[in-house]
């Protein structure tokens, strides 16, 4: 009898979600008492964005981030860029109107907790803009 390890079985559990969603038409109704998030799953604001050395403040293309909360979905905050203007900046922080600045977006597994039943959970996918990034302005 082989044993395996808790980081192994939540391997297997989370492969089998993502396989679960990516291969169903509609959103996977998942029901089961057993989803527990330890309390120190969640990380503090200033320790979510401080890992990336504030690239968002030192790009030529910043961002600012804004946290949308829902205590019914995992993840609880979901962090969303938000472009702080139109136009790209140069390394002298001139704007550079024949640059715009456009968000990147990428789609973000997450769990909505069953309105009625709290014991259930919807997997999908959410669009979520992740950073701002300079392309050439479209002309006419």
């Amino acid at each position: 009898m082989k044993i395996y390890s808790f980081t192994q079985t939540v391997m297997v559990c989370v492969w089998l979600l993502l396989w679960s969603v990516t291969h169903s038409k509609s959103s996977q109704r998942i029901c089961t008492t057993k989803l527990r998030i330890p309390r120190d799953f969640h990380t503090l604001e200033t320790e979510s964005l401080g890992g990336n050395g504030n690239i968002n403040n030192r790009s030529l293309s910043a961002w600012s981030w804004t946290p949308h909360t829902s205590s019914h979905r995992i993840p609880g905050v979901i962090f969303e860029a938000e472009c702080r203007t139109q136009f790209c900046s140069d390394p002298n922080n001139q704007q550079q109107t024949e640059l715009n600045s456009v968000p990147i977006y990428h789609d973000t597994l997450v769990l909505q907790q069953d309105e009625h039943d709290h014991s259930c959970f919807t997997a999908s996918f959410q669009r979520v803009a992740v950073g701002c990034t300079c392309v050439w302005a479209k002309s006419s």
